[in-house]
């Protein structure tokens, strides 16, 4: 036994270890670096834009169905309501179509002008 009354083979090596310090000195260099390479990256991402589609989509599948002599009924089957249908010409049915790429910003427009008969019916 030893002078303090502990067996020696109880104690055989002791370290001293420093407190952890909660304090980081690069941390501010780090957060630079961080927001650094995220606005890097944030740079080189294209954003996703949608293709827009307005109007009436008018084949011309559909266009050479119509015929002279047909009634506003059978034009309206075949290519949809007009989309502008101005109440001053009733004969006058305009269709628009417009196609805006997200990708490339190319817009393709198409304008039909259909000029109808009015007819009256009598009894």
């Amino acid at each position: 036994m030893s002078s303090s009354g502990l067996p020696h083979a109880l104690v055989r090596h002791v370290r001293i270890r420093p407190e952890p310090s909660f304090r980081n000195d690069d941390a501010p260099s780090e957060l630079a670096a961080v927001a650094l390479t995220l606005i890097l990256v944030t740079g080189c991402v294209r954003t996703y834009r949608i293709d827009v589609q307005q109007g009436n989509v008018v084949s011309k599948a559909q266009l050479d169905q119509v015929q002279t002599g047909m009634t506003r009924a059978e034009v309206k089957f075949l290519l949809g309501s007009p989309l502008v249908a101005d109440p001053f010409h009733s004969e006058r049915w305009d269709y628009y179509f417009s196609f805006k790429s997200g990708e490339t910003k190319e817009t393709e427009q198409r304008h039909l002008t259909l000029y109808l008969k009015t007819t009256v019916s009598s009894r």
